[in-house]
């Protein structure tokens, strides 16, 4: 009688494996430390995507961006973290990954989906920055028949370089170089489409660590639901969640799964802001899955969150409730820019810029900022 699992297991081993590019990155520093630094003030993306020869000046630490779909907003805020990111590669692969709803990135996948080099620069902290990404073919390689390609991050702060190489192989393990793993700042890329658990732990043990988690609790319970008391992280089986401890379920805690999208996503953009103190949070679709009448209330507190934690802020929206809210909240409207994005005859994505009071007046005459 046949051993059918043993098969099975034979088979497994003579099949070409596929190698992930999940890259850990360890004893990542911050190029400016943990001082207070000057968020960035213009933004250059020589390729990226949809962008070419593209340019923003006089950005501010809030910075919104609307417009019809297919006008790059998304691309702008991954042209953005990119740069935050500096030479730390296994952030890029990461990015592919989620963007693409992948479990694990392969060498393969990887190799068909990236073609072009990446060039983007700007000014942080009032020092030029630049990031630039390529896939080329090395020439001295080991197992040359089971070679791929090869990936490289080169970046720049200051005028000082720094590589991180990557080569990556058919069915053998990948191989890389590294200077050392340096990025800009601490930032996070929040999209309605990703979901990153452990990105959501880290948050929030940083916000516990600086004993601000309870002011985003607060927020939710005054907001959102009056008999929320307190939301806990608890590891079960193993498996950590986030757990609310109600009123309305006083015997229990329940999971916050069993509350509606719009408080988890503002549970978790919350938490985001002291994991990027001194850096960049990145806010796709805002107001996915948030009703319109938090809106005023919760932009409020994402402006005072930016203050509190020097965080500066890109978010993109298809909403004019969303847009109006900014304005409406009349908290520090002077550390707010508006920006709409369309194409030109050449098909270039361009901005047009509104200061807060141009862009009252634009809403009031009914302005058409929404998708298609």
């Amino acid at each position: 009688m046949l051993d059918t699992e043993k098969i099975v297991d034979t088979i497994r081993r003579l099949l070409p494996k596929e190698y992930s590019l999940e890259i850990e990155s360890k004893n990542v520093s911050l190029a400016f430390g943990r001082a207070k630094v000057r968020y960035f003030d213009s933004l250059f993306i020589e390729n990226y995507k949809v962008f070419r020869e593209f340019k923003i000046d006089n950005l501010n630490r809030i910075n919104i961006f609307a417009g019809f779909n297919n006008t790059g907003k998304t691309t702008l805020l991954e042209a953005i973290y990119l740069l935050t990111k500096q030479n730390n590669i296994g952030a890029f692969f990461e990015l592919v990954k989620l963007k693409n709803k992948l479990t694990k990135l392969n060498t393969h996948y990887l190799n068909s989906y990236f073609q072009d080099e990446i060039r983007i620069s700007g000014r942080f902290n009032n020092l030029k920055t630049e990031i630039n990404i390529k896939k080329f073919e090395a020439k001295d390689i080991d197992k040359k028949d089971d070679y791929l390609a090869s990936y490289e991050s080169i970046s720049t702060i200051d005028g000082e370089e720094l590589h991180n190489t990557v080569h990556s192989f058919e069915s053998s393990p990948i191989i890389r170089y590294v200077d050392r793993v340096e990025i800009l700042c601490n930032s996070i890329f929040k999209s309605p489409y990703f979901y990153n658990q452990q990105e959501i732990i880290n948050t929030h043990s940083k916000s516990v660590e600086l004993k601000e988690f309870d002011f985003v609790v607060e927020f939710i319970s005054r907001h959102i639901d009056n008999d929320i008391e307190d939301i806990s992280l608890t590891e079960r089986n193993g498996i950590k969640r986030f757990l609310v401890n109600s009123k309305t379920f006083p015997e229990k805690s329940v999971d916050i799964t069993s509350y509606g999208e719009g408080l988890q996503r503002i549970f978790e953009i919350a938490l985001s802001f002291a994991y990027c103190k001194n850096g960049v949070l990145l806010i796709d679709e805002l107001e996915t899955a948030i009703h319109y009448s938090l809106l005023v209330d919760f932009t409020k507190f994402i402006q005072e969150l930016a203050v509190k934690f020097n965080v500066q802020v890109f978010v993109t929206t298809h909403s004019k409730e969303c847009i109006g809210a900014f304005v409406e909240n009349g908290i520090y409207n002077q550390d707010v820019n508006f920006y709409t994005m369309v194409r030109d005859r050449d098909n270039q994505v361009q901005t047009i810029i509104y200061d807060d009071k141009t862009l009252l007046n634009e809403l009031e005459q009914d302005l058409e900022v929404r998708g298609w």
